[in-house]
């Protein structure tokens, strides 16, 4: 009877031992696969914001060469000069079909459109007055602009680029000229993994770019009344409601969605726009995946020949007690 009771105990003491090996084994795969998640999302979020910055900046110097070619302050001095007319608009064509942009245009010192490159389209912005863009506001005061926003007229989400036009011996602005580049063509070379987020959100936390389509035009946090009719009248992304996307803090390295679901968060600012950043979200059960779905695959077929061939030596040692 002893003797059956020692072997009871030798087999759950094997399998305890079996069962602990394997759990701590998966246990420090699993923290070296989050060690590493971190450190490719690290890299991941800091090569998203290279290509976006390289890409949000591509215009600033063809801005400002096109905002010094005299054709353009000859139609701001003489606006019913019809040659001169044509020849800005050649030029802004040229320069549009050339930088792949969105569209070129120019603006009278009331912030007018008077030349643009979609002239001819349903949603021309000739006629159209953009004053009130900050971009239009800071160029025409003398300092050239960069600014992100929904387009009022096209409804396309737009880089504008902006540089004051100076007349020959003229000190301050006859004029501003404008460079707009869609972020779409951005937002597909994102080419992201299913298991992660990307998104791009202004100082407030509102979602510009982003390849999870449902999110754009929400906010990253929670909004206040106050603050989200502050946004409104910027006009910068439609009329909102910039709905909240749920996601709240988790700690300091991880965040959770309304349904429950965990990610490894990291984030960047992004170059020549302040308070603007680049967030990276990684799903924690696609990482913890990558480490239990080959440990299954692999080891678990041993774990169960283990316990099989613990359990028949147990099963003749015990037949062989009892003879």
């Amino acid at each position: 009877m002893k003797l059956r009771l020692i072997l009871l105990v030798l087999s759950l003491l094997a399998f305890l031992s079996a069962s602990t090996g394997g759990y701590l084994y998966y246990s420090a795969l699993k923290k070296s696969a989050f060690r590493e998640a971190e450190r490719q999302a690290v890299a991941r979020v800091r090569t998203i914001q290279k290509n976006l910055s390289s890409f949000l900046s591509e215009n600033i110097k063809p801005v400002r060469t096109l905002a010094g070619i005299k054709e353009l302050s000859q139609i701001l001095i003489r606006p019913d000069d019809r040659i001169a007319l044509k020849n800005t608009n050649t030029i802004l064509d040229h320069f549009n079909k050339t930088l792949n942009a969105e569209v070129c245009y120019l603006m009278d010192p009331e912030g007018d459109t008077i030349a643009s490159s979609n002239r001819s389209a349903p949603d021309s912005f000739v006629g159209n007055n953009f004053d009130f863009r900050p971009y239009f506001k800071q160029a025409i005061q003398g300092r050239p602009a960069t600014y992100l926003a929904l387009g009022t007229t096209s409804g396309i989400r737009g880089a504008y680029y902006s540089h004051p036009v100076f007349a020959k011996d003229r000190n301050t602005p006859s004029g501003v000229v404008v460079i707009k580049a869609s972020v779409e063509l951005v937002e597909k070379e994102l080419d992201t993994a299913t298991d992660e987020i990307v998104l791009v959100t202004d100082p407030r936390g509102i979602i510009f770019i982003s390849n999870h389509k449902n999110w754009l035009y929400h906010s990253f946090r929670k909004l206040t009344t106050e603050q989200k009719s502050r946004i409104a009248g910027s006009i910068q992304f439609g009329k909102g409601p910039w709905d909240w996307t749920g996601i709240r803090a988790k700690g300091e390295k991880y965040v959770v969605d309304r349904s429950g679901n965990d990610y490894l968060i990291h984030q960047i600012g992004l170059d020549n726009y302040p308070g603007w950043r680049v967030i990276h979200l990684r799903s924690l059960k696609a990482v913890s995946k990558t480490v239990s779905d080959p440990l299954i695959r692999i080891t678990g077929p041993l774990i169960l020949a283990l316990c099989v061939l613990i359990g028949l030596s147990v099963f003749f040692l015990y037949k062989k007690a009892s003879v």
